[in-house]
């Protein structure tokens, strides 16, 4: 699949929050050797720069178009396009292997999970973030349009995230880690409209789906989606919309 930087980075506010709070989290250390898996834009690695300036990092990503935006930002970083789901043992050992918001892309997550284990070096963190999308008020109001809207989107959910539950990923991550830290934060964008709603899914969650339709299609699909974000998004008094994005976030050393 392809990426749209610019509507990714849109809210680029909102995305970045929960990488600062989860940096915040990272307890002290020394870290050397860090890598930002599916670092994206670069959106979530520069942030780890400026905390970790002395540190060798690596930001990795399968998309040439984020790239490309990434290496406008740093030349400090060591930015690698290769696909994060394959093995990453030839980048050596890491003391931080951080990721935000990657994790969901993958069907199957614990091997990636495996992974880390042997790619950090003693007293190594894994910090990670993903979105809970499968427990969001919007994963239903999605599911009821594709339910309706009459097309096969076979190929559009193979591409979509993948989710656990918090207490699933925490049994996961016991597989392979003794210290773990893990916790859930509801994160309240303040949208001006419905229409933003979903332009700020459609940098995301909805990109699979929109990549199965056409452009007449896809105003259908964002009419049907609206009507359905009004029966669960009250308007506040103030004319704004409170949309509650869950991210499930862990520190594992």
């Amino acid at each position: 699949m392809k990426w749209n930087v610019e509507i990714y980075e849109q809210f680029k506010n909102e995305r970045l929050q929960p990488t600062l709070d989860l940096i915040g989290r990272i307890p002290q250390g020394n870290y050397k050797r860090i890598i930002d898996v599916g670092c994206g834009s670069g959106m979530s690695t520069l942030p780890l720069q400026e905390v970790f300036g002395d540190a060798a990092i690596y930001g990795i990503d399968s998309s040439k178009e984020m790239l490309e935006k990434a290496k406008e930002s740093s030349n400090k970083i060591t930015w690698i396009q290769r696909d994060c789901s394959q093995s990453l043992s030839d980048l050596g050992t890491f003391d931080l292997i951080f990721s935000n918001a990657f994790l969901q892309w993958l069907s199957d997550q614990e091997t990636f999970i495996a992974q880390v284990k042997t790619l950090l070096n003693e007293n190594g963190v894994f910090a990670l973030q993903v979105p809970n999308y499968d427990g969001m008020a919007i994963k239903a109001c999605i599911d009821q349009v594709v339910s309706q809207f009459g097309k096969n989107f076979e190929r559009a959910e193979q591409g979509m995230c993948h989710n656990f539950t918090l207490p699933e990923y925490y049994d996961m991550l016991g597989h392979y880690f003794e210290n773990v830290t893990i916790w859930q934060t509801n994160y309240v964008h303040i949208m001006s409209s419905y229409e933003e709603i979903v332009q700020f899914m459609s940098g995301t969650g909805l990109r699979p789906y929109f990549e199965e339709l056409t452009e007449e299609e896809q105003k259908q699909f964002i009419h049907m989606l609206i009507e359905e974000l009004r029966k669960i998004y009250p308007v506040q008094e103030n004319g704004k919309i409170l949309f509650v994005f869950k991210r499930i976030e862990w520190i594992a050393r």
